[in-house]
């Protein structure tokens, strides 16, 4: 299904009508150039609409479900908190039930796309020297009144030229998020954990946040994003993330999304990156009805590297979608893409990682891979891994597969008295902990293998039944 709008937008659609609704809510001090935006990238939005079967990134996962839903925006100001917390109490918020035992981190909270965390909150991490007094960490929405002339260029660049409807929906409609601005030589030693709750207010709401995050020449920080459902709601989150690393930086960066199982998410992550920067990224993808995440990366500068690792886990009639593209531009730069997936009931995966190596990309290297397993018969994936090659000195290499449980190996471990489900569960334990082991903080590996149902403990588990 391919649901066309007419632009310019009538006056009577709806869109225009949740537009005009979220900008009563907005403080008066917005500026006119980003109310200008906001209608630039809601008529780019009609022009399109949303994607349907016929377009080609698409073509596996139909939107449908959510082009016919009313469209209901998070607003800010709403519920027990002021800041769009409809639905949590706030206990829970002070409780941090999502949080990673043993984790030290620099921490932002958001419901439905707004801040809850307070100026206090953030300076308290600056007082105690999580936070480099040069280094700027705000909501977005306290930025936007004066917003730098980078993150003014990103915001406008995204309105004019969105690469698809919902990153158009996210222009329009976005009203807070995350920035993050590391000068140059400076380096974070905690990671800056940014944590955005879907929750239940009068209906579903669709919430955008932005996070807009800047290294300076030799800068270091590690970011962590996690999307969560708290309660049953059929939400819509629509996020947005840009990294610009400069010259000899270094990013980790960590999206994990745990959304409840009705609810949707579509996310964005574009990254650019100049001369001898560093860039790795981990995605963690096992909640959502729907769940599609783009990653787009621009290797800038001769040197630059990215590497990309990612885990979906789909279950029941979930849908996990997965595309990434990596685009060599010059000399000496280096990529390396590695995604799992796990398959069980009637649920459907799609990987579509494209790697392209442009003509003055000579003596780049390139490898990426992607292998699934489906445990159950019902279970789907879609892969297609892509190398586009347009430089002669090049090394590159991809690859795919597809398979079941070993049977071998499930029989070893039942003729050693160990019952078939246990024997399974290990086998698809070690092959998630094989994603898992990659991730450098100890506390979130530990705390995905936790609700993964994935525990690094499994080795004992298998010692103590033989």
């Amino acid at each position: 299904m391919n649901v066309q709008l007419i632009s310019p937008l009538e006056p009577s659609d709806p869109f225009l009508a949740e537009l005009a609704r979220l900008e009563s809510r907005l403080p008066a001090t917005e500026p006119p150039w980003l109310r200008a935006v906001r209608r630039r990238a809601l008529a780019r939005f009609g022009e399109r609409g949303f994607p349907g079967r016929r377009d080609e990134d698409w073509k596996y996962t139909d939107v449908s479900t959510i082009a016919e839903r009313p469209l209901r925006v998070a607003l800010p100001g709403v519920g027990p908190l002021g800041t769009g917390a409809a639905g949590i109490e706030a206990g829970r918020i002070e409780a941090g039930e999502w949080r990673y035992a043993g984790l030290e981190c620099v921490e932002l909270v958001f419901v439905n796309g707004h801040c809850v965390s307070t100026s206090a909150d953030i300076n308290y991490f600056y007082d105690r020297g999580a936070l480099p007094e040069r280094t700027t960490l705000a909501p977005l929405a306290a930025m936007l009144s004066n917003a730098p002339p980078m993150l003014r260029s990103s915001i406008q660049r995204m309105a004019d030229a969105p690469p698809d409807a919902f990153a158009a929906l996210n222009a329009a409609f976005t009203a807070d998020g995350a920035y993050l601005a590391v000068p140059d030589g400076v380096a974070l030693d905690v990671p800056v954990h940014l944590v955005f709750l879907s929750a239940p207010g009068d209906g579903p709401v669709a919430s955008f946040p932005r996070i807009y995050i800047h290294l300076g020449k030799e800068a270091r920080a590690s970011v962590i994003e996690s999307y969560i459902g708290m309660d049953a709601q059929e939400n819509l989150t629509c996020a947005v993330t840009e990294i610009i690393a400069a010259a000899g930086a270094r990013c980790d960066h960590y999206r994990v999304q745990r959304e409840h199982p009705r609810s949707y998410h579509v996310g964005r992550l574009s990254v650019s990156q100049a001369r001898d920067s560093e860039v790795t990224s981990f995605s963690i993808a096992c909640g959502a009805r729907l769940s599609r995440q783009d990653i787009a990366v621009r290797l800038e500068g001769e040197g630059a590297s990215v590497a990309l690792h990612g885990l979906y886990v789909g279950e029941g009639r979930r849908h996990v979608d997965h595309h990434t593209r990596i685009d060599h531009l010059l000399p000496h730069t280096n990529s390396e893409e590695h995604y799992k997936g796990v398959l069980d009931g009637r649920s459907r995966g799609v990987f579509n990682g494209t790697v392209v190596v442009h003509p003055d990309a000579q003596k780049s290297e390139a490898h990426q891979s992607n292998h699934n397993l489906l445990l159950s018969g019902e279970a789907e994936i879609d892969t297609k891994p892509e190398l586009q090659i347009h430089a002669d000195d090049v090394i590159c290499s991809h690859g795919a597969s597809v398979g079941r449980l070993d049977p071998d190996a499930l029989f070893y471990l039942c003729s050693r008295g160990i019952e078939a489900p246990v024997a399974r569960a290990i086998l698809t334990q070690a092959f998630i902990d094989e994603v898992l082991a990659r991730l450098p903080i100890a506390a979130l590996r530990l705390g995905l293998a936790r609700d993964l149902g994935s525990a690094e403990t499994s080795a004992e588990l298998l010692s103590a039944l033989i």
